[in-house]
């Protein structure tokens, strides 16, 4: 029996050999890298595809198409591409460049693999083909025959014509190239080429005009654009170096301060600085010259400097100079010039300053208010006043001054021997006028009762005042309580 089992199994085994196998599993289709949703004309796709059979590969036909396009428009570009494969598996790479002229759109790509017993199977893929994305090309672009500063600035002056070379090329074509200067000129050519040269193409056309100030910088904008209204730009700094232009003359900082009409009111004894000011030039100083003197009297030259660079501060140069009038210019006005030229011997304006010479006055005590037990009253230098024990005297005012206070003093107490009750030093007066109101300060005064206070009883209130100049200056009060 197990021999009739043997002999049946190897019958068997050559009737299965005999018998053709069949083929009918389909081949498949890998994506590796995947296309893009969009691609701009003269881009590649590139698309990694695996293919694979149980089996052997046959071929891979892949074609593009433009859909609802009409068949003229698939004559522009329909790109078809077959690949004879081998084996069981293979990994193909597919670069199709999409040409300039292609229509743009919605697009289908198709890829179809067959195996050797003509087994396929079909992928598709959609893309958007859109416009031109690439702009110009600018080369070599460059202005000739300038010279240039240490900043590479191109140095130019009214009247100068400018003159590009270099290139510019475009994929496609190029539409227009244009050289602006902002509110200056602007000059347009109109071109349709893939390259155009710089090389005479605006001619004399790109000229400084005779308006353009001294000492500015311009900026040159070339701006090549093509037929898809790509664009590309190159900016070149241009500096307007004529030396006709005058110095300048500066002054921002003075003691004491001159206002909007270069005046300034000047304390008998005190003496003018310039603290903070510049002299400027477009290119190069040469010299400056100061004078001092009453005003419609022969000028008197007190200073004199050779000047360097293209921007001098005075306050550095004038360190330690003193414009100060005679002791008897009470009422009397000075003036200061200051004359600037310019290494080109280009002058400055003058810049003149008035100095009107005034007394320094003493301070000036102001009562504006008094109220006792807040009721206003009036107070008399010449009388006593009277003044209820217990109740309070409160004073509103000012003092007033010229330049500066040496001291404030307040004294109040009995009139036998005030107290000096306020003490305040020149330290402590910076800010003027000085108000009597100042928490520093005491405004407010009481007659206190005591267990012996006699029948009558005088108190005083004196106020003290001093500048740095004149005599002390009191305002006194005499109160009496009954």
């Amino acid at each position: 029996m197990k021999k009739i089992v043997v002999i049946g199994c190897f019958l068997c085994g050559i009737f299965a050999a005999c018998i053709p196998v069949v083929d009918r599993f389909a081949p498949e289709i890998d994506t590796l890298s995947p296309l893009r949703d969009s691609y701009f004309v003269q881009d590649t796709i590139r698309l990694i595809l695996s293919f694979g059979d149980n089996d052997r590969l046959d071929s891979a036909i892949v074609t593009v198409l433009k859909i609802g396009d009409t068949s003229s428009d698939r004559q522009v570009w329909n790109p078809t591409i077959t690949r004879r494969l081998f084996g069981r598996r293979f990994d193909d790479t597919l670069r199709i460049v999409i040409p300039a002229n292609a229509p743009l759109g919605t697009y289908q790509m198709t890829v179809r693999l067959f195996d050797l017993a003509k087994n396929q199977t079909a992928r598709q893929f959609q893309f958007n083909v859109l416009g031109d994305a690439r702009p110009p090309v600018i080369r070599q672009l460059a202005l000739v025959g300038l010279q240039r500063d240490l900043a590479g600035d191109y140095l130019v002056c009214r009247q100068t014509i400018l003159n590009l070379v270099g290139l510019a090329t475009d994929n496609i074509r190029i539409r227009e190239v244009k050289a602006e200067i902002a509110g200056v000129f602007s000059v347009t050519r109109t071109v349709n080429s893939d390259s155009v040269r710089f090389d005479g193409l605006f001619g004399r056309d790109l000229r400084i005009p005779s308006n353009v100030p001294d000492n500015v910088r311009l900026l040159l904008v070339i701006t090549v654009t093509d037929h898809n209204n790509n664009s590309v730009t190159r900016n070149f700094i241009l500096w307007v170096s004529c030396d006709q232009e005058p110095p300048q003359i500066r002054i921002q900082r003075t003691e004491p301060q001159i206002d909007s009409v270069r005046a300034v009111r000047l304390f008998e004894g005190d003496g003018f600085r310039i603290l903070a000011g510049t002299i400027t030039d477009n290119r190069r100083l040469g010299r400056l010259a100061i004078t001092f003197n009453p005003i419609g009297e022969r000028r008197d030259t007190v200073f004199r400097a050779n000047l360097t660079g293209n921007a001098v501060q005075l306050g550095s140069l004038l360190d330690g100079v003193i414009f100060r009038p005679p002791a008897n210019a009470v009422g009397r006005t000075y003036e200061i010039n200051l004359f600037a030229a310019d290494s080109a011997r280009n002058n400055a304006p003058p810049f003149q300053i008035l100095l009107n010479v005034i007394k320094d006055e003493p301070p000036r005590i102001i009562l504006t208010e008094t109220r006792i037990g807040n009721q206003p009253v009036t107070l008399s230098t010449t009388q006593a006043n009277f003044l209820p024990i217990g109740e309070e005297l409160r004073i509103f005012g000012k003092i007033l001054e010229d330049r500066a206070l040496e001291y404030v003093q307040i004294f109040w107490g009995p009139a036998s021997n005030p107290t000096r009750v306020v003490n305040l030093t020149a330290s402590e007066l910076t800010s003027l006028p000085f108000d009597l109101s100042d928490p520093r300060s005491v405004n407010r005064f009481v007659i206190m009762p005591s267990g012996t206070t006699p029948a009558s009883l005088e108190y005083i209130l004196e106020l003290r005042a001093k500048d740095t100049r004149n005599p002390e200056v009191k305002l006194t009060y005499r109160f009496f309580t009954r």
